[in-house]
C-alpha cells in the first residue's frame, strides 16, 4: 500500500486507487469558498457546484476539478471514492462532494458490509 498526495502521484499508477473523504468543503476544498463568500456569488448555501462564476472562481473551480481527474486517472483497474454520510461536529448531515456527480463516472453504493464479508 502506498499512501500519497493526489499532487505527488502525476506521473504514476496503481492497480487500485482509494480518495478518501469525498464530502462537500473537503474536497473541493472549502476554501475555495472564501472568495464565494466575499463577493456574494455562491447560491444554495455556498455550494461551490452551483455559483454563478466569477472568473476568480471558475479558475479555482477548474483547478480542483483538474487535481480530481489527476487522482482517478492513477488508477489501472478501479478506483474508489470514500464518503462520510454522518453527522459533522454542529450536528448538521455531512453533504457528498459534487465532484462525485461529474458526468461520466459510475457510481455504485457499497456499506462496509458489502467489502469487508
Amino acid at each position: 500500500m502506498v499512501l500519497t498526495t493526489i499532487h505527488a502521484s502525476k506521473g504514476l499508477e496503481w492497480e487500485y486507487v482509494i480518495i478518501p473523504r469525498m464530502n462537500a468543503y473537503a474536497f473541493p476544498s472549502g476554501y475555495m469558498c472564501g472568495p464565494c463568500r466575499n463577493d456574494y456569488s455562491c447560491n444554495n448555501g455556498f455550494d461551490y457546484c452551483q455559483f454563478s462564476f466569477g472568473s476568480s472562481m471558475e479558475k479555482a473551480f477548474k483547478e480542483e476539478i483538474s487535481v480530481f481527474y489527476v487522482a482517478i486517472t492513477r488508477a489501472k483497474k478501479n478506483v474508489f471514492l470514500t464518503v462520510n454520510t454522518g453527522l459533522n461536529q454542529w450536528g448538521y448531515a455531512k453533504q457528498k462532494s459534487c465532484l462525485v456527480e461529474l458526468q461520466g463516472l459510475s457510481l455504485v453504493d457499497y456499506t462496509w458490509e458489502d467489502i469487508i464479508l
